[in-house]
């Protein structure tokens, strides 16, 4: 405890001590509260097994009486369309059931089309103690993270709920939906804060999209270079632009290929208009993306690590506005001039990457989120421990 609470004067340990100590991200007792009643609740008896396809507006639900009561716990139905469902021969997929089901998908970050498919039966048929282990681990994993100042903001990536939050004196001030790492390539959970801004930036492939994305591409059509607006330079130290007609490429091994590759700035460069960098150890950072029909999608673990901000223009003018210095031009003029410009913050922003899948809202309501990395169970696959521990990178 006492580390914990290193510079609190913890004991005599009181309520209020203890309540000042406890998680500020997520609604405490409520979460408590949900945890008890989860694990008290008669198990239900839904299996995925009972859903042999894909059930849409109409449709007659199998089980569907165990249904509508797994609709009816958590407060997705409420309770006078349940008593009266209660007493109906068969339950199809309408009305009530239909309302109750996207409001149930909502909740679980998935589509809200009120169709009973594969996702949302994983959802539904999840064990009333598994959802109460989930609560609990998600409570301690809040309780890990840092406690940040007051009197400055910071963001909140929580990767899988595909969300960026700012935060200021403990309120949501802006947010954007993000696209994160897929499971081959996760996003890394870490602590640091923004240092650096780039408008315009030059897009330095990473190894692991040169060897997998673009040496495969270029052997097959050497114009990928041109349509991407990509050169090749002979190294990271020695910039020296490279003629790619000079490689024979039939030859070329990706996983010893010497040399680099760049992509110039524009609206077409892999990291949009702007990037946001922070000190870590996994090249990750946040930047636009030309690709904004992605945004679209609900399940948006897509990218190679780094995390693409849909409002990633808005984001720069809330950086630019924070640093409330006369010395930055407006984003929109750095951005006209179509030339790389950094931009070093004297006043940094704090940033969490964090791995939230399970908590009880504002409103009352438990919201669950997929396990996109699976690291909310035991599993045979030992997961890298760079990928889970929230390692922190800020300097104070």
């Amino acid at each position: 405890m006492t580390d914990y609470a290193s510079g609190v004067d913890a004991y005599p340990m009181t309520l209020a001590k203890l309540e000042a100590l406890r998680p500020g991200y997520i609604a405490f007792k409520p979460t408590m509260d949900a945890v008890a009643k989860y694990q008290n609740l008669p198990a239900h008896t839904l299996k995925a097994s009972d859903f042999t396809r894909v059930y849409r507006k109409g449709d007659t639900l199998p089980h569907g009486h165990e249904l509508v009561k797994v609709l009816h716990t958590p407060g997705d139905m409420d309770q006078a369309h349940y008593d009266h469902l209660s007493h109906q021969a068969k339950i199809t997929n309408t009305g009530a059931v239909f309302e109750s089901l996207k409001a149930f998908q909502k909740r679980h970050g998935l589509s809200s089309d009120g169709i009973v498919g594969p996702a949302t039966v994983q959802q539904l048929v999840m064990p009333y103690n598994e959802i109460a282990r989930r609560l609990a681990l998600n409570t301690l994993r809040v309780a890990t993270l840092n406690k940040h100042s007051e009197d400055r903001p910071h963001i909140w990536v929580n990767i899988p709920n595909y969300k960026l939050e700012v935060y200021d004196k403990g309120n949501v001030v802006f947010e954007s939906k993000v696209i994160v790492g897929r499971d081959s390539r996760p996003t890394n959970l870490f602590s640091s804060a923004i240092t650096t801004m780039v408008v315009n930036p030059y897009w330095n492939v990473p190894i692991t999209i040169k060897q997998h994305d673009v040496i495969p591409k270029v052997k097959r059509n050497i114009g990928y270079l041109k349509q991407h607006n990509m050169q090749i330079l002979n190294s990271w130290r020695d910039r020296t632009v490279i003629n790619p007609t000079s490689i024979n490429w039939s030859t070329v091994n990706p996983k010893t290929f010497p040399h680099e590759f760049q992509q110039g700035p524009g609206p077409h460069n892999s990291l949009g208009r702007v990037k946001f960098l922070m000190p870590n150890d996994y090249a990750i950072f946040l930047h636009d993306t030309p690709a904004r029909g992605l945004f679209s999608k609900t399940k948006r673990d897509l990218s190679s690590g780094c995390v693409r901000v849909e409002r990633a223009y808005d984001l720069a003018n809330y950086v630019i506005d924070y640093q409330n210095r006369g010395n930055i031009p407006a984003f929109t003029k750095m951005l006209n001039a179509e030339k790389q410009k950094t931009v070093s913050l004297s006043k940094r922003i704090d940033v969490d990457f964090v791995y939230l899948t399970a908590w009880v809202d504002q409103n009352g309501k438990v919201q669950m989120r997929e396990d996109i990395y699976g690291y909310d169970s035991p599993s045979a696959n030992k997961i890298k421990n760079k990928f889970i521990t929230m390692k922190d990178f800020v300097k104070n």
